[in-house]
């Protein structure tokens, strides 16, 4: 139609956004980039599908295409405008009411921060004023059947001292960076991993770190070191046994009370999903007495041996295969009494 090209006439489809500047007016506050109220510059308000009337003489009006993210893909928001960060933050909270950043006016007015932004778009098609936003698409975390992913918050609550990992909070697999920061997660690296899927998480605020799945062979065990945990006792080496699902539960490991250190219980034949970073894990073949030989025995942890005793009693433990049980029963540190037999 004539009219569609008239000076002035802007006709803008489903799959753009009108981007409006004011050439004249009163100067923007020296604090904004953009203008709320009616200012000389770009505007906040953009421009829906439809056609639209704005004089060429006052105004310039920029079509751009409606921003699209796919569904292998996420979008990394920047707001360019909005009130400053609070000291320590490093990203700019979640305003519900600004309508996945489509709506930046809603976004000033509740209140939205420059910088960063928590939140991030998901699969769909946004009109957005770039000017006021910008916006990096990503793929989306894949972590795939052989591996797991640790993951490290680059914001949230200072670690407590002598604390080395963030606790596990309510935040669907770090999906959820609102839930994240409001249920108390904590800065660094983190308990919870991530297991095989798909998920979309802001990876300017998480970075995520793909390592293989822990594998122990049938001729092998797992010897293991805990990065963190509660201290060890004087005079104790080992870490005590506790409920943490093979060290696959970390966050279980820290709330029963697991101990630093090396650990009394092993990882046994099988493919494991442990968090590498707080649990240090060893390959070491089994011990094989062969026939004809025996096995002599050493133990580096125990009640102290008797003045006068040269060797430790023995006691019920399968053949040294269960060194909580070693302990519990009273076994010595030192030589042992017991032989390892052909097996």
């Amino acid at each position: 139609m004539a009219i569609d090209r008239a000076p002035g006439v802007y006709v803008i489809s489903e799959d753009e956004v009108g981007i409006v500047y004011k050439k004249f007016g009163s100067p923007l506050p020296s604090n904004r980039q953009i203008a709320l109220n009616g200012e000389m510059g770009w505007q906040v308000d953009t421009l829906g599908p439809g056609r639209h009337f704005h004089s060429p003489l006052s105004y310039k009006v920029v079509k751009q295409k409606a921003i699209q993210i796919d569904k292998d893909e996420i979008g990394l928001v920047t707001a360019n405008d909005g009130a400053s960060l609070p000291t320590g933050k490093m990203f700019g909270k979640v305003v519900e009411e600004c309508d996945d950043f489509q709506d930046g006016r809603a976004f000033i007015k509740n209140g939205g921060q420059r910088g960063r932004q928590l939140g991030i778009l998901r699969n769909g098609i946004y009109r957005i004023n770039t000017k006021l936003f910008s916006v990096e698409i990503s793929k989306i975390t894949s972590i795939y059947d052989y591996e797991i992913g640790l993951v490290e918050a680059k914001d949230g609550k200072p670690l407590p001292i002598g604390k080395t990992f963030g606790d596990a909070v309510e935040c669907n697999n770090f999906e959820d960076e609102k839930a994240f920061i409001n249920n108390g997660g904590y800065r660094g690296q983190q308990l919870k991993i991530l297991t095989t899927g798909k998920y979309a998480i802001n990876t300017e605020l998480f970075k995520i770190k793909r390592v293989e799945l822990i594998k122990i062979r049938v001729n092998e065990v797992g010897l293991v070191e805990a990065r963190d945990g509660q201290p060890l006792p004087l005079g104790q080496n080992f870490g005590k046994v506790v409920e943490c699902g093979t060290f696959q539960d970390a966050e279980a490991f820290i709330k029963n009370g697991g101990q630093q250190g090396n650990q009394l219980a092993i990882i046994p034949p099988g493919i494991h999903y442990i968090n590498t970073e707080l649990f240090k894990v060893h390959n070491v073949p089994l011990i094989n007495i062969r026939s004809g030989e025996i096995g002599l025995v050493i133990a580096q942890d125990g009640a102290e041996l008797p003045p006068g005793q040269i060797l430790a009693k023995a006691v019920d433990c399968d053949n040294f295969q269960n060194a909580e049980a070693f302990l519990n029963n009273g076994g010595q540190q030192g030589k042992q009494r017991a032989i390892l037999t052909e097996g």
